[in-house]
């Protein structure tokens, strides 16, 4: 930008009102003199960059979660940020954010390498060559990434690297993904790069939606079956995706509750009890 305007303004305009007076008479005879053009913009070598690398969007269980990209070291939001709807946010699997975009795949294989203890880092030198190799031959988004490197460095060298080696807490932060939680209106509530801390500190909001997804389904202070047959699971759309919810009785010891669950194996756990305490309520004592 300085080489643009250094080129085209007088070495004499060295002030405002200079640059005023000069610009009035010359935007007459030549009015594109201080015109971007995107040539003068965009670095040589851009068509190298594949759009692919750096997509629009996260597809995470049939779900397309925006991204954005920020560079700005030292700031919360540098490298690449997802959006992610509350109601989803602990239905995310924090293994596959592991690989981050492809873009930035490579030199997040060769911060783990660089990251490994010495007598087993020595044995990938030098590491973007590995890096290179590893990512040729490994399907992206399986598993866990350090897992996967581990499999195939082992493959193609034989040396084992233990899996509490492997220090993905060392891999820079612009190099691993920021998750924005939005709320139904779009507000951000929270923000970081580890999703189980989000998840402890959004709770509450979290159980608030899911029961907000159930309708008028959850119930406390149950002694009968009073209820009818529970659905096996509830849907409705919050915030512009759908909420699937699964009922089941809850003890609550002194009685039971309908109440909601992100999954079906959390429904299943809570049945077991929640059914076995309305028995003990209902049941004559000899049956007990």
């Amino acid at each position: 930008v300085f080489a643009l305007y250094d080129a085209r303004i007088p070495a004499d305009v060295v002030s405002a009102r200079h640059f005023d007076s000069w610009w009035k008479k010359t935007r007459h005879t030549d009015p594109g003199l201080l015109t971007f053009t995107r040539d003068m913009l965009v670095n040589a070598g851009r068509d190298a960059v594949d759009p692919g690398a750096y997509p629009d969007a996260w597809l995470a269980d049939g779900v397309r979660l925006p991204l954005s990209y920020q560079f700005e070291p030292g700031r919360a939001a540098d490298g690449v940020t997802v959006a992610v709807p509350l109601p989803l946010l602990n239905k995310l699997d924090p293994d596959d954010f592991g690989w981050n975009v492809p873009g930035l795949r490579k030199d997040i294989v060769i911060a783990l390498i660089r990251a490994l203890p010495k007598h087993l880092r020595t044995n990938f030198v030098p590491v973007p060559d590995w890096a290179d190799a590893v990512l040729a031959r490994v399907p992206a988004r399986h598993g866990s990434l350090p897992d996967a490197v581990g499999t195939e460095l082992r493959r193609l060298t034989g040396t084992i690297v233990p899996r509490d080696a492997w220090r993905p807490g060392e891999v820079p932060e612009h190099l691993r993904m920021n998750f924005r939680v939005l709320g139904e209106n779009g507000e951000t509530l929270g923000q970081g790069r580890d999703l189980e801390v989000l998840r402890r500190s959004l709770a509450p909001k979290v159980q608030a939606t899911i029961s907000a997804a159930a309708g008028n389904i959850e119930r406390r202070g149950i002694t009968t079956n009073d209820f009818g047959t529970l659905p096996r699971s509830a849907a409705q759309v919050r915030g512009g995706y759908e909420v699937t919810v699964y009922p089941a009785l809850a003890d609550e010891r002194d009685s039971v509750a309908v109440r909601v669950f992100e999954t079906e194996a959390e429904q299943r756990e809570a049945m077991r009890a929640g059914t076995r305490r309305l028995l003990l309520l209902t049941l004559p004592p000899a049956a007990r």
